[in-house]
């Protein structure tokens, strides 16, 4: 049976008080009106006169048995199917959840009962999606507990004011999948993840040399983090001193298009920036706001205001000049560090409006060079070009270290593929999605982890980079990339989570049904009449441990 939405009622919530509602309110100045049309839900507000506007919640009787996608606020935030609640983590550094917890609302509920932006309720094979649309003021948040959904739109902000506060589309599913689009595979290097903040422009010549091997065309070719002095201090540090504008040309000239990294709105300690106190943004208690953790960085670092006039034309003044050296994609990092609570510049701003004032800016520096957003709140419009779905992934399977630490969010292959597969459905919706680099190196992967890594990263998505140099590749890697060249028109139609992960599409006139196991342990499947492994060998309907299985049949081969 599928599952059905009830609704109960509303509260709007100001600073000192909760007013219950239906459909609408009159009250004290405050005017709220709901329309329900089918398949979606509007909420506006009229505030008569200068009042807090806390939030405006609306609560659902969920009938029927479901498990809920829970979307993470970021990139980074872990994001999965849930039945039963996990148990929420233990956390040792403290700032370590501001990499992939909702940095500014709502820490008081768990991080496994809420959903940010958009989410699904599936029974059997039928879902029922809810996607909150991009608005200029509110943020919407899923709420989630037993037999009860609240969805919240987060105001935080005075009137008098007219603005909607919700537009939720609602629409019936019976499978997931990625935008029904035409989508043009993008394939390049980025340094990090192979050189790390160690990189030189040595280092960047080499790979630039190595190239020419890849089996595949690259579009962008890009200097990430190791470049700058500072976090903060967007310049070129002693290694680099003098030559981000020669490898640029050298890049162009090779064919490709320069890429460069910057972390625009978090500062060091060391750094020179973060001396500019005036800068820096304030939390309640007038310190400056920390904004995560990071001992390469000297531990805690700091969020900048990205409503100080003097924050946006520093910013804006290193982008137009990495811009004339010839740059032609910016990855902006750590962009969570927008939503987070303080005392900002200008005052009265929702922390959507304060998102829109750091997004805005780079987008109009930037020009029509793409963004590509990492550490990004995942809102639903095209704030971005590319934007990354899941944490770093590392050559390691897991990081038993970083778990320890409480850090959901590790750096490492099995979280980064787990929200390969859980977001898999968002490509081409908003933007081209980015689930990180083909790690191409043997490091602690096994033969199996390694081929699943790259399997998921190019069956399903569009968005390929890669880091290490090829010279160091084993061959049987760069001889699965080539293998999967007559799958470069592929894209998943369908994806069913559990507890292995179900995929199928079409290639060509092949249609094609493939199988993710990211668990230690091995599971039967159910491959149909007339389909043929290729890309990968196995033992009969056996799915091993990590492994990833593809199989494939001609349409001529499908029983009528």
């Amino acid at each position: 049976m599928p599952v059905e939405l009830v609704y109960k009622g509303g509260r709007a919530a100001l600073k000192d008080r909760e007013i219950p509602f239906h459909d609408s309110l009159s009250l004290d100045g405050l005017k709220i009106q709901l329309s329900f049309e089918e398949g979606e839900i509007r909420g506006t507000v009229q505030e008569e006169k200068e009042l807090f506007l806390e939030r405006v919640g609306l609560e659902f009787e969920i009938q029927g048995e479901y498990s809920f996608f829970k979307n993470g606020f970021q990139s980074w935030s872990p994001s999965l199917e849930i039945k039963r609640e996990p148990p929420p983590p233990r956390i040792l550094i403290k700032a370590l959840a501001l990499h992939w917890d909702d940095p500014g609302y709502l820490k008081e509920i768990s991080y496994f009962q809420k959903s940010h932006f958009l989410t699904y309720l599936r029974s059997g094979d039928q879902y029922l999606y809810l996607e909150a649309q991009d608005l200029p003021i509110p943020l919407v948040h899923f709420l989630f507990r037993g037999k009860t959904l609240k969805v919240v739109s987060e105001i935080r902000r005075s009137g008098p004011n007219q603005f909607t506060f919700l537009d939720l589309k609602m629409e019936r599913l019976s499978a997931l999948h990625p935008a029904r689009k035409k989508m043009e595979r993008i394939f390049g290097w980025t340094s990090w993840y192979y050189y790390y903040n160690r990189v030189r422009p040595e280092d960047v010549l080499l790979n630039l040399e190595l190239s020419r091997n890849f089996p595949y065309p690259l579009t962008y070719f890009q200097i990430d983090d190791g470049w700058e002095k500072a976090i903060g201090d967007w310049e070129e540090n002693e290694k680099f001193k003098g030559r981000l504008r020669e490898l640029a040309l050298k890049i162009k000239d090779t064919g490709y298009r320069p890429g460069i990294w910057l972390a625009p709105f978090i500062v060091e300690k060391k750094s020179r920036t973060f001396k500019r106190r005036d800068w820096l943004l304030k939390d309640e208690s007038g310190r400056s706001q920390v904004a995560g953790f990071n001992p390469v960085w000297g531990g805690h670092f700091y969020a900048l205001d990205p409503t100080h006039p003097e924050v946006q034309s520093y910013l804006r003044e290193r982008i137009e000049t990495f811009r004339e050296m010839g740059f032609e994609l910016f990855k902006m990092d750590y962009l969570y560090s927008l939503a987070l609570q303080g005392e900002h510049f200008k005052e009265n701003l929702s922390r959507r409006e304060v998102i829109e004032e750091g997004l805005s800016l780079l987008n109009s520096a930037c020009g029509d060079a793409p963004i590509l957003g990492c550490g990004a709140p995942l809102l639903t419009s095209r704030a971005y070009d590319f934007l990354r779905i899941g944490p770093d992934v590392a050559d390691k399977w897991e990081d038993k270290l970083i778990r320890l630490a409480g850090h959901i969010g590790g750096v490492e292959a099995k979280s980064c593929l787990s929200n390969t597969l859980s977001r898999f459905f968002l490509d081409g919706r908003f933007w081209l999605s980015d689930p990180d680099v083909l790690i191409l190196r043997r490091g602690k992967l096994n033969p199996e982890q390694s081929r699943t890594l790259i399997l998921a990263n190019f069956l399903l998505s569009h968005f390929h980079f890669y880091s290490d140099p090829l010279d160091i590749v084993p061959k049987e890697n760069l001889e699965l990339l080539r293998t999967l060249e007559p799958f470069l028109d592929f894209s998943p139609e369908e994806g069913i989570p559990g507890e292995y992960f179900t995929f199928r599409g079409k290639s060509g006139r092949k249609e094609v049904l493939g199988f993710i196991n990211l668990k230690s342990r091995s599971f039967e499947v159910r491959v149909e009449e007339g389909f043929k492994e290729v890309l990968t060998r196995g033992r009969g309907n056996l799915l091993g441990p990590f492994q990833t299985r593809v199989f494939a049949r001609e349409e001529s081969d499908i029983a009528l």
